[in-house]
């Protein structure tokens, strides 16, 4: 994307739609799975500085919807709670309206708090950030070139569009509003607010030949003659016809339209929608009532709190008719298309499992990659930060078979392999290196290869071949591959509570490595070379070097006299004396170091030690 083109809620949302159908190859579902955007995101360029977002959580609560929240502690990480008290279909639509404030605006606050005062304050930054984000929950949850394409030459109706709405798993009303926006016919759609218009949509082609509906006072009230206003009817979703001039005042007295209504649970909530016989005679698909008939829009912003609403969709006709309210439209002989409620289940069953599958692999991987990563820690001629960088970043780019096996041999090891000879370090450069491993019998790490190459395979199958495996068409079919994917799931999890076991063993031996570091004995290690057994590599011990150091001042031709050596360095190393070493003198520390030649000479008539390096 240019830095000419601002980033907006819907050319954010096909780049989503774009790497979530990438990640599944093929046969995303329709309804987009939130949970795998959620973990997507920080990955993406979207999701620059971010580590994670956190699984959203339930809060109850009255005038609230939903909240966007930075970690104060932690800056990388970022929360999003939801109103538990709201429909599934609305939560969905406040956890896509919260993941939009994230990509798009979350360089401008800490936290978003969206509820009925953050949309109607007139505030217009506030309302603008908020219609963003609601326009990128809508063009996420229902893609516009699904909806195009499900809607392009079918005959609409109510039936039709709450099928498609739990296709999407969204509010029947948040797409009625998507329709209006899609449809090339003439269409209005009018909210209703305890009886008067709270706001309107017009669709693009009604607002080019300037249809709009008949003013009859400020507020709005629903006009006389029409579905919307006239109480005795509850429910229509067949639809009735009628004179367009009733509704529009520009339309000629033989103009017609088809409306439709359907009612919530209060009387004065209602929803109808009329259109022409080429775009709203019935193409049934589903003739159950509304799912989400106590749902609220979330077209003007998600915090539209509880006020009462109606809906009125108008789509202008040219039939004729009569009747009270015109000719009721005829059913007969319209295809119908039922779609199987035990096999729809059941599909989303399998969705939900398949999900549950990859996620855990998710996990998997992640967690393996910081073994991989952080199992050996080493420094050699270049800061710790950048060595453990460098590491981290070839982890990250592994896939899930390549890292299995980088971690049999290195961290994951059988008791008969030889430990790798460490390479060479060239003198002038200090070096550290401290590797974890977990050893195993030679039976139980081929017994663990073995699984875990079933799991990539596994993996492999889930994410490459499951559609091709199983039929997903019929009943028997979702059935198996749900039992598949159940005893999946059951065996990644099995390996990754291993896994985590093994992550706790290694973080329990860095804690381990991490004191010892600040201990004595850890000094004693890597300054004097004595081993916490008490052994001693002598040629690196600090003591020798201490005699060395001593030679170069006192030797007399090249030899050094070992007393006045020994005195030499009580004064300026005095932790460095004989007894640290476990020995009784300094004549036994050069005798048991093998690194110097001992001889003794007459001084002033008494026998003296006297010590030079060995010649090579």
């Amino acid at each position: 994307m240019s830095e000419a083109q601002a980033l907006t809620g819907s050319i954010a949302s096909s780049h989503v739609i774009k790497w979530l159908r990438a990640w599944y190859s093929e046969g995303m579902p329709d309804a987009i799975d939130l949970e795998i955007v959620r973990q997507m995101l920080p990955s993406t360029p979207y999701g620059a500085g971010v580590r994670e977002i956190k699984p959203p959580v339930e809060i109850i609560g009255e005038a609230f919807e939903g909240v966007l929240a930075r970690d104060p502690d932690d800056h990388a990480v970022w929360g999003i709670a939801y109103n538990g008290k709201a429909r599934r279909e609305r939560q969905r639509f406040t956890i896509a309206h919260e993941l939009g404030h994230f990509i798009l605006h979350r360089s401008q606050k800490q936290s978003f708090n969206c509820d009925s005062q953050s949309v109607h304050t007139g505030i217009d930054g506030l309302r603008q950030i908020e219609r963003e984000a609601d326009e990128f929950a809508g063009n996420l949850l229902m893609p516009g070139d699904l909806l195009r394409e499900w809607i392009s030459n079918q005959r609409i109706d109510l039936h039709f569009l709450s099928a498609i709405a739990k296709r999407f798993q969204v509010s029947f009303e948040a797409l009625c509003i998507r329709f209006i926006k899609f449809t090339t016919q003439r269409a209005i759609l009018v909210y209703w607010d305890n009886g008067f218009v709270k706001y309107e949509w017009r669709s693009s082609s009604a607002v080019r030949t300037r249809a709009r509906i008949r003013r009859n006072g400020d507020p709005q009230e629903p006009l006389p003659g029409t579905l919307a206003a006239d109480t005795s009817v509850e429910q229509e979703w067949d639809g009735t016809e009628m004179s367009a001039a009733i509704w529009c005042p520009e339309e000629a007295a033989h103009m017609k339209l088809w409306e439709f209504k359907h009612s919530y649970g209060a009387r004065d909530r209602i929803l109808t929608l009329c259109g022409s016989s080429s775009t709203v005679t019935a193409h049934v698909i589903e003739s159950s009532r509304c799912s989400c008939s106590k749902t609220p829009s979330h077209d003007h912003g998600i915090g539209l709190g509880r006020t009462a609403r109606a809906l009125t969709a108008l789509i202008s006709s040219s039939r004729t008719g009569n009747c009270r309210y015109g000719k009721k439209r005829a059913m007969t002989g319209l295809p119908t298309q039922p779609i199987d409620e035990e096999l729809q289940t059941l599909q989303r069953d399998v969705q939900r499992m398949l999900g549950r599958c990859l996620l855990r692999l998710q996990q998997y991987e992640k967690l393996m990659k910081a073994i991989v990563a952080h199992h050996e820690i080493s420094v050699s001629g270049s800061p710790l930060e950048s060595n453990q960088a460098e590491r981290i970043a070839n982890a990250a780019s592994k896939t899930l078979g390549t890292l299995v096996g980088t971690l049999l041999g290195t961290y994951v090891t059988s008791g008969e392999q030889e430990d790798v000879a460490e390479t060479d370090t060239p003198d002038n450069i200090i070096s550290f290196k401290m590797k974890m491993s977990l050893r195993m019998s030679a039976e139980d790490y081929d017994r663990t290869q073995k699984d875990l190459k079933e799991l990539v395979l596994l993996r492999n199958n889930l994410v490459h071949h499951f559609i091709d495996q199983h039929d997903l068409w019929n009943l028997d079919g979702c059935r198996g591959a749900h039992d598949s994917l159940v005893a999946a799931y059951s065996r990644i999890d099995q390996h990754f509570e291993q896994l985590r076991g093994w992550a706790e063993h290694m973080d329990q031996t860095r804690r381990v490595a991490a004191e010892f570091a600040q201990s004595d004995a850890f000094r004693d290690l890597v300054i004097n070379a004595i081993a916490p057994d008490g052994s001693v590599d002598w040629a690196a011990a600090g003591i020798v070097r201490a005699l060395r150091e001593a030679a170069d001042e006192l030797a007399v031709e090249g030899w050094t006299p070992v007393a006045p050596a020994g005195r030499w360095i009580a004064e300026r190393h005095p932790d460095q004396l004989p007894a640290k070493y476990g020995c009784s003198s300094w004549r036994q520390v050069v005798h048991e170091s093998r690194v110097f030649e001992l001889r003794y000479r007459e001084v002033n008539g008494q026998r003296a030690a006297w010590y030079r390096a060995k010649q090579t």
